[in-house]
């Protein structure tokens, strides 16, 4: 594994038990894909979760709250999932 290219466990099962995965990227992004894998570019978000490159990235257990951390800016930032947006956007 890369720093900054981590992947851990989102918010569990969704509507038909879909699943999310939630990813960081070395270029300020921190995202959720919603599963399956179908190619759908709609079961996809992302946002600028820090200033500089995002060094990692952990889902509570419950998968409820994604935390980043920021290599650059030396933060820490805690994000409440909420999956009915992704979800309504995946399944329109």
């Amino acid at each position: 594994d890369r720093p900054g290219k981590e992947a851990a466990d989102g918010a569990g099962a969704g509507p038909e038990g879909a699943g999310y995965v939630a990813y960081a990227c070395e270029d300020k992004v921190a995202g959720l894909v919603r599963l399956p894998l179908d190619g759908n570019p709609n079961a996809s978000m992302g946002l600028i979760a820090h200033p500089g490159e995002v060094s990692s990235l952990v889902a509570s257990p419950d998968g409820r709250w994604l935390i980043t951390a920021g290599g650059s800016d030396a933060s820490i930032h805690l994000w409440r999932v909420d999956t009915d947006a992704l979800d309504a956007a995946a399944t329109s």
